[in-house]
C-alpha cells in the first residue's frame, strides 16, 4: 500500500469512527498532516559532493549538482580538463576548498578559472580556492 494511500485510509478510518479520537490516531494524524504538507512543497536536502574522491573534476561534481549543493575540494594543486574554464552552469552551488592556500587550480595559461555566464546569483558562491596562471577573455 503506498504512503498517501495509507494515510487517506487512516484519515477516513478517523473521521468516521463513531468513537472518539484517541491519542495514537490523532498523533498519527497529526504526523501526516507534517509529512504531506513537507512533501507538497518540496523539502530541499543538499548534497556534498567531493573532488577528488567521488568526482574527478570540478566541473564533474558541478554537472552533477543540484542547487544548494556545495562541491566540496580536498587540499591539492589541480591542474588540466576539468579544472580550468569551469562553469557553475547556472546552479545556486557553493564550490568550496578547505582554504585558498592549500587549494589551488592552475590553469596554466590556458583559460580562465571559472565562468560565472549562465544567470548565476547571489547563491552560486566560490570560496577557498586560489587561481593561478589563468588569462582573462582576451587572452592575458
Amino acid at each position: 500500500m503506498s504512503f498517501i494511500k495509507y494515510c487517506n485510509n487512516l484519515l477516513e478510518n478517523i473521521l468516521h469512527s463513531q468513537k472518539r479520537f484517541c491519542l495514537p490516531n490523532l498523533i498519527r494524524l497529526v504526523i501526516i498532516v507534517v509529512v504531506t504538507g513537507l512533501m507538497s512543497v518540496g523539502v530541499v536536502s543538499s548534497a556534498d559532493l567531493h573532488v577528488p574522491s567521488e568526482y574527478r573534476t570540478i566541473q564533474q561534481a558541478i554537472d552533477a549538482a543540484e542547487d544548494g549543493d556545495r562541491v566540496i575540494v580536498a587540499p591539492g594543486l589541480y591542474s588540466g580538463r576539468g579544472f580550468r574554464g569551469i562553469s557553475f552552469e547556472g546552479k545556486a552551488i557553493t564550490v568550496q576548498g578547505a582554504s585558498a592556500e592549500t587549494t589551488i587550480l592552475d590553469c596554466e595559461w590556458m583559460d580562465r578559472g571559472f565562468e560565472f555566464h549562465c544567470g548565476e546569483g547571489p547563491d552560486s558562491i566560490l570560496r577557498n580556492i586560489q587561481i593561478i596562471n589563468g588569462i582573462d577573455a582576451c587572452g592575458t
